[in-house]
């Protein structure tokens, strides 16, 4: 099996991931249960998760830029978009769709997904401009 694995191509894995992300977004009303039997508070759980499984990617991809800058010497640009991320995005954000807006637990999932797409998009640019850069001097 872990042979079969190693000789996956990107695309591969992408479809291996949404195969994975697409059945755990539909049982996700499986998991509320087991923290509480309070429909309302699994009814929330269920909102958070299936919020959360569409921000997976732009995680996944901001971790994943994260590290090839930090490996390539650059550990600024990812330190300043999470600390940007963290205490202007989600703070102002959650603050702002929770108290106005009154989103409830929707506003901060929704906030956090916001975030990482957000500091996905910088952080691929600035990936981007790394590797002409490294091209360049070549």
């Amino acid at each position: 099996m872990m042979l079969i694995i190693m000789e996956w191509n990107h695309v591969d894995c992408c479809y291996f991931y949404e195969l994975c992300r697409s059945f755990v977004f539909h049982f996700f009303t499986v998991v509320g249960p087991w923290f509480t039997g309070n429909q309302d508070v699994i009814d929330m759980v269920i909102l958070g998760l299936r919020i959360d499984a569409f921000a997976q990617p732009f995680v996944t991809m901001s971790l994943l830029l994260t590290g090839a800058l930090q490996g390539s010497g650059d550990t600024k640009s990812p330190m300043y978009s999470t600390i940007f991320g963290i205490w202007i995005i989600r703070v102002v954000g959650i603050y702002i769709l929770r108290f106005y807006f009154t989103f409830g637990i929707a506003g901060v999932w929704l906030v956090n997904m916001i975030d990482y797409i957000l500091r996905s998009i910088f952080l691929f640019n600035k990936f981007k401009i790394c590797m002409e850069l490294g091209q360049r001097s070549t």
